[in-house]
């Protein structure tokens, strides 16, 4: 049985550079995933709203049952932010 963090967020994500490659101007970097306090069971149903709720995908705001796509869903929208510097879907609904 998996678990499914639930709260990925720019805050929850910490970014550790290892070495840096002086020739080729290119960085090895870790990233870890912090703040474990909304994990739960894949499958069970979550619904909380926070101030973030734009990285909750749309089944945890819904309280409808999460599995890993929930997790992949908030971690797109930091990729999307990261790449474009704006947020996705911006003024919709």
């Amino acid at each position: 049985m998996g678990i499914v963090h639930g709260a990925v967020n720019l805050d929850n994500i910490l970014i550790k550079t290892l070495k840096r490659d002086p020739y080729k101007d290119t960085f090895c970097c870790e990233v870890r995933l912090m703040d474990f306090n909304h994990i739960h069971p894949i499958g069970q149903k979550i619904k909380y709203e926070t101030e973030d709720s734009y990285f909750l995908a749309p089944e945890i705001i819904n309280g409808q049952k999460c599995d890993i796509h929930s997790d992949v869903w908030s971690a797109s929208v930091i990729i999307y932010i990261l790449l474009t510097g704006e947020m996705p879907l911006y003024g919709m609904g």
